[in-house]
């Protein structure tokens, strides 16, 4: 018997397989040791978060997740914790 999908679990999941994706693109860019594969790999990276991206928004569309705003004491502390990092 043919299993029914469930469209919210199966966006969620392509979801993680995308993020799961561009991390590996991201390795792979950042040990190429040839500008041009380094520029091809780059160019799949950027092509690769702008699918994530549409993925993301049919979600959000669907009603099928929910993300709150971060408050401003939660933007203050990101913040605060970049900048010991020295990257804020």
């Amino acid at each position: 018997m043919k299993r029914q999908e469930n469209p919210k679990e199966t966006l969620r999941e392509l979801c993680r397989q995308q993020m799961m994706m561009q991390s590996h693109y991201n390795r792979f860019a950042g040990v190429s040791r040839g500008i041009p594969l380094r520029n091809t790999l780059l160019d799949i990276l950027r092509e690769e978060h702008l699918i994530h991206g549409e993925l993301l928004n049919q979600l959000l569309e669907r009603g099928l997740v929910a993300y709150d705003m971060a408050t401003e004491e939660q933007i203050e502390q990101t913040k605060k914790e970049l900048k010991q990092r020295g990257l804020g």
